[in-house]
Order: C-alpha cells, then structure tokens, then sequence
C-alpha cells in the first residue's frame, strides 16, 4: 500500500498489537491503526476494501513446528469452529460491495476450512469464491480455495480462501 490508504488491525491481545506497532515503526509504517476488540464482535460504522480474518485455529498445519499437537487428536465438535464462523460472519459484513475477504487458517482440518467456507456461501448467496493465486504455491483448488499441505511446499501446512462480495 506504499504508507497510503488505512489498515485498521484487530487483536484480542494488547501485547501482540504493541509487537504490530513497534514493526510497522520499524519499517516506516505510519497507517496502521490498532484496536484491541474481539473480531467476532467487532463493531464498526466503516466498510472496508479489504478484510483479512486470520481466525484461531487447532494448528493441525504446525506438527512440524509444534509436534506436542501429534497427541491432541482432533474433537468431533470444537468450539473454535463457531468461533472461526463467527469471524467470518462479523468480518463479510464490514466488506463495501466489491470487498474481498482472505480467510485463513494454520490448520489442514477441513472442518475448519472449506467446511466453514462452503456453510457460509450457502447462507450468503450474495457472496462468491474468488480464486486464491500465491506465487510459488500449488494452484487452488475447484473451488478457488488454496490449501498447502506439509511437504508440499515445505513442513507446515496452510489454509486460505478469498470471497467477494458482490451486492
């Protein structure tokens, strides 16, 4: 963005905006404005361009990095997977009409991913995938969706899916 336009950054956590602050300073940026809100309550009178919702997630992509995850087997329900759905709720209705959203998470579970992101194009008709390119990535999948899995392209495994919308 070249230190032009306004990114307003969200985190449940001060310490981790402070981090954010400190390396926008770092590199000259003077256009983040950091709020220390809940994403999935987020309130706001903006509409915005664009919208990225790195949401929690169960890490399942980090075994390399993270190999205490081997013994946490997946939960049939988790309560990350509403909050993940709510994220992309709040997140979808800050976009402008012809926003776009980058959902994305650090997790290969489906259940988290396309998953959530097929439940939410169901419900929102006036939303529709847009296909995720990453130079150097594998190509996305049918569905636009872009999922890297361990080994693919290195030890972690990602998620990332691009929706616009379109009222």
């Amino acid at each position: 963005m070249r230190d032009r336009g306004e990114i307003t950054a969200l985190d449940l956590y001060d310490n981790r905006l402070a981090l954010l602050r400190r390396q926008a300073e770092l590199e000259g940026v003077h256009i983040i404005h950091t709020v220390c809100a809940n994403a999935a309550s987020f309130e706001s009178d903006k509409r915005y361009d664009r919208v990225l919702c790195d949401v929690p997630c169960s890490g399942y992509g980090e075994i390399a990095a993270k190999p205490e995850l081997r013994q946490k087997p997946p939960m049939e329900t988790n309560p990350l997977f509403d909050l993940q759905r709510s994220i992309l709720e709040k997140g979808a209705s800050l976009l402008k009409p012809g926003g776009r959203l980058v959902y994305s998470t650090c997790t290969i579970d489906k259940r988290e991913n396309e998953q959530v992101l097929h439940a939410f194009l169901h419900d929102h008709p006036e939303f529709c995938a847009v296909p995720v390119k990453v130079e150097g990535a594998p190509a996305p999948q049918e569905e636009g969706f872009l999922r890297i899995l361990p080994d693919q392209n290195g030890p972690e495994g990602f998620f990332m899916a691009a929706i616009e919308y379109r009222k």
